[in-house]
């Protein structure tokens, strides 16, 4: 996959797919580089009822502030996620603006975070491997999927005032008119329908 090297204030900034590179990044604290790059979407960028679809360029704007032990990468872009109505099962698009940001720590600041006081015994959480800096890289996928998939509708309509399908027919309710119904006969009454529908009119009631 090709490398995506933009400069910044004289500095390279490095990107390979979603993998960012550090090994240009000023240590001292505050330093902030920025960078922009086009990223193609892989398959399997999906939701239960959106997608990204394969193969779309997405810019992405990223920048790393270099704190004590790690850096804070933030990243910025928009995207269209492709679907269907859940009402009315239309084929839809949602138009999406994402911000991400995390703190990515190296291996040595996890060791010291996660070290006891002297005297005291620990069973702390572990840090995510995922928010780890390894051989100078953060791996951005999961900072993007949070952003994007993880804030992406769960009931996507094509309108808020969708109408849906019949349950019945499968109709689309917005084009059935105003007479648009089905009767149903409970079972149980079935055979009531056939003795009243044979009663001659002729005889007298009770």
């Amino acid at each position: 996959m090709a490398v995506v090297a933009s400069i910044v204030d004289g500095v390279a900034v490095e990107v390979k797919g979603l993998v960012l590179s550090l090994r240009n990044q000023p240590v001292e604290p505050g330093a902030r580089e920025e960078t922009s790059f086009d990223w193609t979407v892989p398959k399997g960028w999906e939701t239960e009822v959106l997608r990204l679809e394969p193969g779309t360029v997405v810019p992405i704007d990223v920048a790393v502030t270099t704190i004590d032990g790690g850096v804070i990468v933030e990243a910025n872009g928009s995207v269209t996620l492709t679907g269907e109505c859940v009402r009315c099962l239309d084929p839809i698009e949602v138009h999406q603006d994402f911000h991400a940001s995390e703190v990515f720590v190296y291996e040595d600041s996890r060791r010291e975070r996660n070290r006891p006081a002297e005297g005291i015994e620990s069973e702390g959480d572990e840090m995510d491997s995922a928010l780890l800096i390894e051989r100078d890289t953060v791996d951005l996928e999961r900072l993007l999927r949070d952003a994007i998939l993880a804030e992406a509708p769960l009931q996507p309509v094509c309108s808020e005032d969708c109408l849906g399908i019949c349950v019945h027919c499968g109709i689309l309710l917005r084009d059935a008119g105003p007479d648009h119904k089905h009767e149903f006969l409970d079972p149980r009454f079935a055979a009531l329908e056939g003795f009243f529908g044979e009663r001659d009119e002729s005889e007298p009631r009770d």
